[in-house]
């Protein structure tokens, strides 16, 4: 179950207790810069499947620069398309001298057979996964056999309709997402696949839901459930179980095979067990692509012979994995990106002022304007807040009149 570690001291209050799921990033990134004095915009950008793409932009007098939640402007295009590409990643690096699986990509004109082949030679267990997907989607790892192979290819290609793969080598160890900005390892947190622990009592669907509720407390996982699909309903057939089965108490019984937050899986802050050697490794595997300002790295460790391989390169970072982890020491990544897009900024007094998020985007959500401009802050001037706490059966229209009120009288909460 999760618990509630110490947050950030400029962080308490300011994000909500269920976060703003995949807009956290924005969010903080908007926030560390509005409090700087920094003019925040946020608008809509177009798109032909009209979809509602809300994107920011932080500039100051001289420089303005557009964000894709923790992607920004300095991203260079060839950085950006080497990390898209997962098999073009894994090119740049092994050229570089950077350990990676040993794999190969199958365009979508390639037939199932050819690829079946080529993972019955390279040996199992493999991985089989996307060339540019994010997020986890539609990668499946540790896969031991043959039939096991062929059904997650089906279900690749022809249910999540990924036709462009890769087929790599399973690397045994624990995965990490080590956070680099401007080649410099600031954080690592080792991403545990979604998991329960039996206590001699509940059943396997009571422990999930008891799981899932205890997520609520944290910013990062509030939103990311685990949800009871094929495979983890696999996984717990696979040990003989169903979800009426009451596991022993300490049992842990892992529900997925890959790691990802988004998929239900948890964040530990283990920044201070990076060796010197590791850490080297994943700043070379950085710098070796022009341009990479900002990623998160996910390298698989082994740690008794302190060896990594890096798997793949992400230019939109989830940044709630290191700022609100589940277990272990939160670490500000945020105003090192602030840093180094305003170098200007850096040492300069900073508000402690947050503002309203789904406020200030609701007229985007609406579709009512397409821009939304945020005032800037004057840091020097002397603020004071006062908290009240109304508790009981508070009627909507109460809450409204009190907003106004406070409105008219010029303050803000």
């Amino acid at each position: 179950m999760y618990t509630t570690p110490e947050w950030l001291p400029h962080l308490k209050n300011a994000v909500p207790t269920k976060g703003y799921g995949n807009r956290l990033s924005m969010y903080l990134i908007a926030l560390e810069a509005w409090r700087r004095g920094l003019v925040v915009k946020f608008f809509l950008k177009d798109n032909p499947e009209n979809k509602l793409l809300i994107r920011y932009s932080i500039g100051d007098s001289e420089q303005e620069y557009a964000f894709e939640s923790s992607r920004g402007g300095k991203l260079s295009p060839y950085a950006y398309e080497v990390c898209e590409n997962k098999d073009e990643t894994k090119k740049v690096l092994s050229k570089a001298g950077i350990p990676v699986p040993e794999g190969k990509r199958f365009t979508e004109n390639i037939s199932d057979e050819k690829i079946i082949e080529y993972s019955n030679k390279l040996g199992y267990p493999v991985v089989l996964k996307p060339v540019s997907e994010n997020a986890g989607k539609g990668v499946i790892s540790n896969i031991k056999s043959k039939e096991s192979f062929e059904d997650a290819l089906h279900y690749v290609r022809n249910k999540l309709n990924f036709k462009d793969v890769i087929v790599e080598k399973h690397i045994e160890g624990k995965e990490h997402r080590i956070f680099i900005v401007n080649g410099k390892v600031l954080a690592v947190t080792n991403r545990i696949p979604a998991n329960i622990e039996g206590n001699g009592k509940n059943n396997i669907e009571e422990l999930i839901e008891s799981k899932n509720k205890s997520k609520q407390i944290n910013q990062t996982n509030a939103s990311k459930y685990i949800k009871k699909d094929k495979e983890v309903t696999d996984a717990i057939q696979a040990l003989g179980y169903d979800y009426r089965s009451v596991l022993k108490k300490g049992e842990i019984v892992f529900l997925r095979e890959k790691s990802n937050v988004s998929a239900g899986g948890d964040s530990v802050d283990v920044t201070s067990q990076l060796t010197p050697e590791l850490k080297k490794l994943a700043e070379d595997a950085a710098n070796a692509i022009d341009g990479l300002n900002v990623c998160g790295l996910d390298m698989i460790i082994d740690k008794k012979a302190n060896s990594g391989v890096v798997i793949e390169i992400n230019t939109k970072p989830m940044l709630g994995l290191h700022v609100f982890p589940v277990e272990g020491k939160a670490i500000d990544i945020v105003s090192p990106i602030i840093d180094y897009y305003f170098p200007d900024t850096i040492g300069k007094n900073k508000s402690q002022l947050f503002f309203d998020f789904d406020a200030v985007i609701a007229p985007l959500r609406d579709k009512s304007v397409s821009e939304v401009r945020l005032s800037p802050i004057t840091v020097h001037d002397n603020w004071y807040s006062k908290k009240i706490l109304l508790s009981g059966k508070i009627h909507e229209k109460f809450v409204k009149a009190v907003r106004l009120l406070a409105l008219k009288k010029g303050t803000r909460g």
